[in-house]
């Protein structure tokens, strides 16, 4: 019995929403959000089209932003997910050559 590759994540109205800047990029993207008490993240994780996770990095939880280098990855979709222990919120990045 396999275990899916894909699981849901429910966004709540508290979870702050991502924007990527500029998409699309050519060397690197920067991916910020609102910052709020409520939440902080600690892990940034990219994901291929395919769902192949590709890079992943600790983000400062002070922090309201996180650049993500165009280095070691394709020209391509690729998706990045911010986390915490309760909190994962996903925006799409396109990254050219």
């Amino acid at each position: 019995n396999c275990a899916p590759l894909v699981q849901s994540i429910q966004e709540t109205n508290n979870s702050p929403a991502l924007s990527a800047y500029p998409n699309p990029a050519s060397d690197e993207v920067v991916i910020s959000w609102a910052s709020s008490e409520d939440v902080s993240f600690t892990q940034l994780s990219v994901f291929d089209i395919a769902g192949q996770e590709v890079r992943t990095e600790r983000v400062n939880p002070d922090a309201d932003k996180v650049i993500i280098s165009k280095d070691g990855l394709t020209a391509g979709v690729y998706f990045a997910e911010l986390r915490n222990e309760t909190v994962a919120v996903s925006r799409t990045i396109i990254t050219f050559q």
